[in-house]
């Protein structure tokens, strides 16, 4: 799957990656622009959600666990996730052998822009607010962060993706799919099919989308 790998090695590419990001990326709206005025509120709904992610070797081979939920918005709608395009990411990477817990309220989402092939320019270094249920994460930002946020509309495509890796094995959801943008009319709220996930693990299971616009 293309944009599973994608999003993996940009995940990897993100740690080595510091000033990257070029001042025309950041482009503070001026204040009483009603363009860029509201909230975005963007749900991705899951069989469940993890409180905290357990990190256990005892029956995992491999050296590191990777774990996200995405959303990435097809801004400059060309229905291909690419150059301009952005990215809402929570994700947790963790290399070597110990064993830990990590609760999901202790790490940082965060708001990317895509960069050429494999990059991604962060946006917000202190990251974006988010909020977890036993079913679903939230990502929240406020157009007038960014003037790229007010390019996302009831009409803007998006792939949402879940991913996870534990001790059995990886486990992947993607709405509409892992290489595709939807294409539906209004993308307020887009159901996926269930039990439609790869791997073992049903949490990763995609249900829907909302994209809420809040003025």
């Amino acid at each position: 799957m293309v944009f599973m790998k994608q999003i993996i090695l940009l995940i990897f590419l993100i740690i080595g990656l510091t000033g990257c990001s070029d001042s025309k990326d950041i482009i503070i709206p001026a204040e009483g622009n009603v363009e860029y005025e509201g909230e975005i509120e963007a749900t991705i709904f899951v069989e469940s959600m993890p409180a905290e992610i357990i990190v256990d070797y005892a029956s995992f081979s491999e050296s590191s666990q990777l774990y996200y939920w995405s959303l990435s918005f097809d801004v400059n709608g060309d229905g291909i996730v690419n150059d301009g395009d952005i990215l809402l990411l929570l994700d947790y990477i963790h290399s070597g052998r110990d064993e830990r817990v990590v609760n999901l309220i202790n790490l940082e989402a965060q708001l990317y822009q895509y960069v050429g092939v494999n990059g991604l320019s962060p946006l917000l270094p202190g990251g974006i607010e988010f909020e977890t249920s036993e079913d679903s994460i939230t990502f929240i930002v406020q157009k007038s962060w960014l003037s790229h946020l007010a390019e996302i509309t009831p009409e803007t495509q998006f792939v949402a993706g879940v991913y996870m890796t534990s001790s059995t094995g990886r486990s992947s959801d993607y709405l509409p799919g892992p290489d595709m943008y939807t294409q539906v009319q209004d993308t307020q709220s887009v159901a996926d099919d269930l039990s439609d996930f790869n791997g073992l693990d049903s949490s990763v299971d995609i249900s829907r989308v909302e994209v809420e616009f809040i003025e």
